[in-house]
């Protein structure tokens, strides 16, 4: 089948089944599936797509037909222009959490940012305390206490070293896996300063 062929078949089930943005989706299910960008899908509308990659996509579609959100099917959510890991144990990155970052970088005074490391309550994946390590350049202590803190929290860390690789800049994301209480890990070793 090919490339253009798949892709309306894909966003015709979408729709059938009732999924908002259904071309959307499909689209980015099949970049994936075949790990070429979105220029690349109309620039190749006319290739001949493999069985495995067709068979792959096919599987993407029935997973989103179920509403199983694009970004669990991925493993994979943009956020701050930056890819994240998203596994279904973590809450998907929403734009309202770049909104309040960018209020939040807005709005700090550079005195208390300076003065202290940084603190992310409940961090899930990671991306609010990576954001606020790329922006500020200072260390974030990140933190969780869900039953699948563990988890979380290396998902927390991979997607905070990956940034830090992006950027390749100084500042650090501490990933701790608290249970019970969440300021345990500190031992008054770490000051932190509020906005």
């Amino acid at each position: 089948m090919r490339l253009a062929q798949l892709l309306e078949y894909g966003s015709r089930e979408l729709a059938e089944a009732g999924v908002p943005e259904y071309r959307l989706d499909a689209r980015l299910l099949l970049e994936n599936c075949l790990g070429i960008t979105r220029t690349q899908v109309f620039l190749k509308a006319q290739s001949e797509v493999d069985d495995p990659s067709q068979q792959r996509f096919l599987a993407f579609i029935e997973r989103r037909k179920k509403r199983e959100p694009v970004a669990y099917i991925l493993g994979e959510q943009e956020f701050w222009s930056l890819p994240f890991h998203v596994p279904p144990a973590v809450l998907i990155p929403r734009p309202e959490t770049e909104f309040l970052l960018d209020r939040v970088l807005a709005l700090a005074l550079p005195a208390n940012i300076d003065r202290g490391a940084l603190l992310d309550l409940c961090c899930g994946s990671g991306v609010i305390a990576t954001v606020l390590a790329r922006e500020t350049g200072k260390e974030v202590v990140a933190s969780d206490i869900s039953s699948a803190a563990f988890y979380i929290q290396t998902i927390a860390c991979v997607n905070c070293q990956y940034s830090t690789i992006i950027k390749s800049n100084h500042s650090s994301c501490k990933i701790f896996n608290i249970k019970n209480i969440l300021f345990r890990c500190f031992n008054g070793s770490i000051t932190f300063f509020g906005f």
